[in-house]
């Protein structure tokens, strides 16, 4: 079937395509004289969750999120499902910060914490990289806020994916020292998108 389209100087119009690409990437469009781009994007997800966690985003425990390994994808985007309290407020940034030597791979604010839901709705809060990174290796996938405030994080409490656990970063007293903690029990609830 061709469907045929007819644009005057300075018009355009948005015309759907059906092009069943075999893997995600950059693809070349060719018609006629006009040509372009599309990207195909893949989805990585834990959609599932069964609870929440309270957070309680104070100078000692700054950073929440899930630990797991990203094998070789650009990140274009990561969504994390949260909600707040009512006086929950301050920025929230999304990182991904590599496990071995805890450097920032990505990292972008998604807004005030207190544009989220009240719980117990939530929302899969989610953000655009503007710089897109190829990312190959283990890392954390975070939400970061050091503001003293009450955000809710959601998840299983069991371990859904193999590989991969919620995890923290945090004072530890009795050590003297911040560190991340991993806890196989739980998965967070999180889409990163990847061409």
């Amino acid at each position: 079937m061709q469907q045929q389209v007819t644009l005057a100087p300075g018009q355009s119009q948005q015309v759907a395509f059906n092009v069943v690409p075999q893997a995600t990437g950059v693809y070349q469009v060719n018609l006629d004289s006009l040509s372009g781009t599309f990207t195909v994007m893949g989805v990585e997800e834990q959609s599932l969750y069964t609870g929440w966690i309270g957070i309680s985003q104070s100078p000692s425990f700054p950073r929440w999120g899930q630990k797991l390994t990203i094998p070789g994808r650009t990140i274009t985007r990561l969504g994390i499902r949260l909600s707040r309290t009512p006086y929950t407020e301050g920025n929230i940034t999304f990182t991904i910060r590599r496990t071995s030597d805890d450097s920032i791979l990505q990292s972008k604010v998604w807004g005030n914490a207190n544009l989220l839901p009240l719980h117990p709705s939530s929302i899969l809060a989610e953000v655009i990289f503007d710089n897109p990174v190829l990312i190959a290796g283990e890392v954390y996938i975070l939400v970061e806020n050091p503001n003293p405030q009450l955000v809710y994080l959601y998840g299983t409490n069991y371990d859904i994916k193999p590989g991969e656990c919620m995890a923290d970063y945090g004072w530890w007293p009795d050590e003297g020292r911040f560190r991340y903690s991993d806890n196989g029990k739980y998965d967070l609830a999180y889409r990163y998108t990847y061409i």
